[in-house]
C-alpha cells in the first residue's frame, strides 16, 4: 500500500530496496524506508494516507562514491487492525 501510494513522488527518491518491517512490542505494523531529501509536504502526505497513525524521520549518514551521504530514515507506523 505504501509503495503503490508513493509511487508517483518525482522530486524525492525513495530506496524502494531497503524498505523494511521493524518489529515493535505493539502489534502495529511499523515500516522503514530510506531517501535522500524530505519536505513537509512529503510526511504530509505520508501522515495523511489511510490508516497511518505516526510517521518520524532521522538522519542517516552513509558513505558514497563521492563523500558522505545525508540521507534520511523515515518510519511508518500504522494503526492497529
Amino acid at each position: 500500500m505504501l509503495k503503490s501510494f508513493l509511487d508517483g513522488e518525482k522530486n524525492i527518491k525513495i530506496f524502494w530496496d531497503d524498505l523494511y518491517e521493524i518489529k515493535p512490542n505493539r502489534s502495529n505494523l511499523t515500516v522503514e524506508m530510506l531517501v535522500d531529501k524530505l519536505s513537509l509536504n512529503f510526511l504530509d502526505k505520508i501522515k495523511n494516507m489511510p490508516l497511518v497513525d505516526d510517521v518520524v524521520f532521522y538522519p542517516r549518514v552513509g558513505s558514497g562514491g563521492y563523500g558522505i551521504n545525508l540521507l534520511f530514515k523515515v518510519v511508518v507506523t500504522f494503526e492497529e487492525l
